[in-house]
C-alpha cells in the first residue's frame, strides 16, 4: 500500500535522522562527512536487504505497466497543495498586510520579502542548531555564552534541525523558513489522510486541510507558520493519528514516543487519546493494558532522556 507506506518511512526517517544527530552530537563528531557517509551506509544496507528478499523479482515488465497505468491521481490533494504553499510561500517571501514594526507601530506592507525567522522560539532554536553545527556538540549551551551550561529540554528538536540544516546545506538563518513552509504543508496533510482514512470525502478532507492555516495566529498562539518544537511534536502526534486510523498499534506507540521526545507538553493530547483509542477498541483486556502499559513506560522514558543532564551532571567541558 502506497499510500499508508508514506507514513510508515515518514516515521522511521524521522527517528532516524533524530538518532543519528544525537548520537553524532553526544560524541562530538557531527559533520557533514561523518553524517552523509551514515546515511550512505544505511541506505545500501536497505538496497540489500530489498535485493535479498527478492522485491519485485517476479514481475515482469508487462506487469509494471500495469501497475503504472492503474495509479489514480487524487487531484484534489494536489489543488491542496498548491494553495498549502502559495498561502505559506507568501508568508515569507511575498507577504502584503499588516505588520508590528520593531518601535510598536501597526503598518501595512506590500510584496514583503523576508527570508528570517519571525517567532523568538525559531530564533533560539538556530542559535542552538548553529552552534551544534559549529562545535559538533549538543545543544546543552546557551548559544549567546558558550562556556556556560544551559538544561535544554528540546534538544531533540534542535539536534534534529541541526542535521537537516548540515545535510541539505541550508543556512540556518534563512533556511529555517524554507523547513517552516515544509513542515506546515505537511501537518495540513497529514489532515487530509486522517480523515480520508476515517471515510470522509475528499471535497471535505480537502476544504479541512485548507482551514488548518486559518488557525489563530498570536504571541502566544503559534500556528503553522513557524518551525519550532512545537511544530515536529504536532506532526508525530498527526501521524499517531493516522496509525490509529489504519489500526497500525506498534506504531501508534512509536509515534507518540516521538511526539513527547520533541515536545513533551503535547503529553496532554497524547495520553487522552491513546488511552481512549485503546479502551474503546475491539480488542481483549489483556491487549489493551499491555498497549497502554507501553505508553507510560515510553513516557517514562521520555521523561528520564530529557532529565539526562540533569540527574547525570553537566555537558562535557561545564561546569
Amino acid at each position: 500500500d502506497r499510500k499508508r507506506g508514506f507514513f510508515y518511512i515518514l516515521s522511521f526517517i524521522i527517528f532516524f535522522q533524530l538518532f543519528v544527530a544525537i548520537i553524532t552530537q553526544f560524541f562530538g563528531i557531527f559533520n557533514y562527512f561523518v553524517i552523509i557517509s551514515v546515511n550512505i551506509v544505511f541506505c545500501i544496507i536497505i538496497l540489500v536487504k530489498f535485493r535479498n528478499n527478492n522485491f519485485g523479482a517476479n514481475e515482469n515488465q508487462g506487469n509494471i505497466d500495469n501497475k503504472f497505468k492503474q495509479i489514480k491521481i487524487d487531484w484534489v490533494f494536489v489543488f491542496v497543495l498548491i494553495v498549502l504553499f502559495i498561502e505559506l510561500y507568501s508568508v515569507h517571501y511575498n507577504y502584503s498586510g499588516k505588520l508590528v514594526d520593531i518601535n510598536q507601530y501597526i503598518k501595512e506592507v506590500k510584496g514583503m520579502n523576508y527570508a528570517y525567522p519571525y517567532y523568538s522560539d525559531e530564533w533560539s532554536a538556530l542559535s542552538f542548531a548553529k552552534y551544534s553545527i559549529e562545535t559538533g556538540k549538543l545543544g546543552f549551551v546557551n548559544p549567546l555564552w558558550h562556556e556556560f551550561y544551559f538544561p535544554n529540554p528540546e534538544f531533540a528538536f534542535h539536534s534534529f534541525i541541526s542535521e537537516i540544516f548540515l545535510i541539505l546545506d541550508l543556512n540556518p538563518l534563512t533556511g529555517i523558513s524554507i523547513l517552516a513552509i515544509f513542515s506546515g504543508i505537511l501537518i495540513c496533510s497529514l489532515v487530509y489522510f486522517i480523515l480520508r482514512f476515517n471515510e470522509i470525502g475528499r471535497f471535505g478532507s480537502g476544504v479541512s486541510a485548507l482551514s488548518v492555516p486559518y488557525i489563530v495566529n498570536g504571541a502566544n498562539l503559534p500556528s503553522i507558520w513557524y518551525l519550532m518544537p512545537l511544530t515536529l511534536g504536532i506532526i508525530c502526534f498527526l501521524l499517531s493519528l493516522v496509525f490509529m486510523s489504519i489500526r497500525s498499534f506498534k506504531m501508534v506507540i512509536f509515534t507518540s514516543f516521538l511526539t513527547l521526545l520533541f515536545y513533551p507538553p503535547l503529553f496532554v493530547l497524547s495520553v487522552f487519546s491513546l488511552s481512549f483509542y485503546f479502551i474503546f477498541l475491539d480488542l481483549s483486556k489483556k491487549e489493551k493494558i499491555k498497549y497502554i502499559s507501553a505508553y507510560f513506560i515510553i513516557c517514562i522514558i521520555v521523561a528520564l532522556i530529557i532529565s539526562f543532564k540533569l540527574i547525570f551532571g553537566s555537558y562535557k567541558g561545564f561546569d
